[in-house]
Parts: C-alpha cells; sequence; structure tokens
C-alpha cells in the first residue's frame, strides 16, 4: 500500500508502450540484471500475514535460473529452481512442476494457507500440493523483490504487475480473471491486497 516506502537499488524500468494492447494497459516493468540489482520495502503490518496469502506477478526470466524472485527474510519467498517456480514458506520449500520459459512472460500466482499450496501459470491451475507450513511466521525483515543484498542469486530479467494478497485463492476462476487485467492503484487496492508495484 502507499504507507510502504519502496527503494530500489540498479533497477531501472523500461517502457512497453510501443506495444499496444487491448487487455493490459501501457505501464513499466522493473528490469534486473542479475547482479544485486532489487527493490526494497521496509517491514510493516500491511506485508504480515499469519493465515494465507497470495503471491502473484508477471514474470519474464532472460535464461535458466536459480534465484529469488520475492524474498522476506525467513517468512516466505518466491523464487526459481533452474526456472521451476517455487514458494518457501517457514523454511518448508514446495516447487511447481512448470519451468518458465527464458524471454517470455509468464503470469504466475502461487496462494498459500498453513496446510496447501496452488500454483497457477497464466491463470491455469498447474499444481495443488498439501503441505504442512503452519501458521505464517512473524519478522521484522524487508521485503526483497529482485534480489537481496549479498551472496544469494539475483534474479536476470523483468517482473511487472507484482501484487501481495491476504487472500487464498481456491477458484482457478478467480485468478484468471485477474490474469490479464492491469494493475491500477486507484482502483485495485483493496483490503485484501496489500502491496502492489506496476
Amino acid at each position: 500500500a502507499s504507507e510502504n516506502p519502496v527503494q530500489a537499488r540498479n533497477v531501472s524500468p523500461v517502457s512497453y508502450s510501443h506495444q499496444p494492447s487491448s487487455t493490459i494497459s501501457t505501464n513499466q516493468a522493473a528490469v534486473f540484471d542479475g547482479n544485486e540489482d532489487y527493490i526494497v520495502a521496509p517491514d510493516t503490518s500491511t506485508i504480515e500475514f499469519s493465515d494465507e496469502m497470495t503471491l502473484d506477478l508477471w514474470i519474464y526470466p532472460r535464461a535458466t535460473q536459480t534465484c529469488n524472485v520475492m524474498k522476506k527474510g525467513n517468512q516466505y519467498r518466491l523464487h526459481l529452481i533452474s526456472n521451476k517456480v517455487c514458494v518457501t514458506v517457514n523454511g518448508i520449500l514446495s516447487m511447481s512442476d512448470w519451468i518458465l520459459a527464458s524471454n517470455n512472460w509468464t503470469r504466475v500466482t502461487v496462494s498459500f494457507k498453513s496446510d496447501s499450496v496452488l500454483f497457477y501459470i497464466n491463470g491455469g491451475l498447474v499444481n495443488r500440493w498439501a503441505e504442512s507450513f503452519g501458521a505464517i511466521s512473524s519478522g521484522s525483515d524487508s521485503l526483497f523483490i529482485g534480489g537481496t543484498p549479498g551472496a544469494e542469486t539475483d534474479f536476470n530479467g523483468m517482473i511487472d504487475e507484482l501484487r501481495i494478497q491476504n487472500r487464498y485463492f481456491r477458484s482457478q476462476d478467480s485468478v484468471f480473471a485477474l490474469t490479464y487485467k492491469a494493475l491500477d492503484q486507484s482502483t485495485d487496492l483493496s483490503p485484501r491486497i496489500e502491496l502492489c508495484y506496476n
């Protein structure tokens, strides 16, 4: 939400205004080169959840990679392992069977609660796993997008239309309805959408 002051390091926007679309409004994506580029938002209650959560974004990996995409300490992390979409909650890893294509935009939505995780790709459900995450732990770590300071591997590619939501999507239809709807802070921020980057 607007109360999160966000900072970026070595991240540059890229305009897609030359690619008109009737379903996605013109905007800019964050570009990461894989070398300590990141966006950071300090810890606030708006990105602390205990029961359920959804991480949702458009992603464009430039190569096959193992890297962080989004991370908040040991609480939750969206990452890639050889371009397989993964989420780690409370230190417990859950991996999708889906491998992202390099040099291609893909909508990734990962919805989880204490005992399950759902992986959606371009609005379609690709994996449903039972997990033993438990309640999402609380912490004071900042939220990092695209990478983290230090030795961890950072994302090389572009990220756009990022949403962090305080909900668990049970329905493929509800995820698909948002897949090609552009993020608009003036209309999209609701009590269930806690942080967005457009």
